[in-house]
């Protein structure tokens, strides 16, 4: 077997890891990782329309029509129309949701930080500029918008 092909197995391999013990964090309060994730951009964007939001999910290959009427139908998200024009619903945290976010960033920070005990921190900038260069849809295209403004990102 090829270098690249190992490497492509080792990214499965860890992705499914990662998602497992992810979902299992996140199943003790109630969430999936794709309705975190939509908590997550809610959070650090604030008020967005279902299609900003749609552009900055990683985790939700499906529409982000169908998860954001999840989250609204739990509680979690207010949906309004904009009186400006009447036609554009935008989306924001509601109290639970913000409570619910923060849950879910707890969840997330022990995540990484199992991870940050698992790799070389003299890798992880090569790891991501390695995964980022093979990320070319749309979770890829999503990632450097979720990070903009980040000071520690490097691209």
């Amino acid at each position: 077997m090829d270098e690249i092909a190992a490497l492509r197995l080792w990214i499965m391999a860890a992705h499914r890891d990662l998602d497992r013990e992810h979902a299992r964090l996140l199943r003790t309060i109630g969430l999936t990782p794709a309705q975190a994730d939509a908590l997550a951009v809610l959070h650090e964007h604030g008020v967005l329309t279902v299609r900003d939001l749609g552009d900055l999910l990683v985790r939700e290959s499906g529409s982000p029509s169908r998860l954001a009427r999840t989250l609204v139908d739990a509680g979690w998200v207010d949906r309004t129309i904009e009186p400006f024009d009447g036609r554009t619903a935008v989306l924001r945290l509601s109290p639970l949701g913000r409570r619910l976010a923060a849950r879910a960033e707890r969840a997330d920070v022990q995540l990484r930080g199992a991870m940050a005990r698992e790799i070389d921190p003299e890798l992880v900038e090569d790891c991501s500029v390695a995964l980022a260069a093979l990320a070319s849809g749309p979770a890829g295209r999503a990632v450097p918008r979720r990070l903009a403004g980040r000071t520690w990102w490097w691209r």
